[in-house]
């Protein structure tokens, strides 16, 4: 399988890249070298372990949601109000398109936003003892871990998004903070992870 819309770390827009990656030899969860300092339990100082986060809320009464984004700007938020519709606890349609193997800035960032929270939600059930915190990588970070861009679309219609994480265990008042990779699809127009 050959993925041809992959982004590099300084290059996320909206023109389709010409670039074509081994989607199939791309590392997965597990197989990432992890820059230093990462994948270590430390004490919790900071609510989002020193990341400049923004919170939005989307949705109205029952269904509403609230979300962290890794990014201030309005265009964003408002992308994210536009594109996230909540259908329960833990299920969210999303109005972002790959189909064309290319997502906007403003598409990637909105992605990392709620791929943070269905993992928060599935690491939670029905207990609050998780925070996640999901933010860009640095160039840095990509490369120590062999991965060579922000995400990946394969030809079957999979987009893997490659994320900072960071883990709050808010019982025992820690974190570990990780590169890690969420491949998402569509089912029945709700956003899934693939397993």
């Amino acid at each position: 399988m050959l993925n041809v819309a992959n982004r590099d770390v300084n290059h996320v827009e909206d023109e389709t890249s010409e670039d074509v990656v081994d989607w199939v030899s791309a590392p997965k969860n597990g197989e990432f070298e992890q820059p230093e300092g990462f994948a270590e339990e430390r004490q919790i100082t900071d609510e989002y372990g020193g990341k400049s986060m923004s919170e939005i809320s989307v949705g109205e009464g029952s269904s509403k949601l609230d979300l962290l984004l890794a990014n201030n700007d309005d265009e964003i938020k408002e992308a994210a109000e536009r594109l996230i519709e909540v259908v329960d606890k833990g299920k969210y349609k999303c109005a972002i398109d790959w189909s064309d193997y290319d997502i906007s800035s403003s598409e990637y960032y909105v992605l990392l936003s709620i791929v943070g929270k269905m993992f928060e939600d599935k690491l939670n059930g029905s207990s609050d003892t998780y925070r996640v915190i999901v933010s860009q990588p640095t160039e840095e970070q990509l490369e120590v871990a062999g991965v060579p861009v922000l995400f990946d679309i394969s030809v079957d219609g999979y987009l893997t998004i490659y994320c900072d994480v960071i883990l709050q265990n808010l019982k025992n008042n820690t974190e570990v903070e990780e590169l890690r990779a969420f491949t998402v699809y569509y089912e029945q127009n709700v956003l899934a992870f693939k397993e």
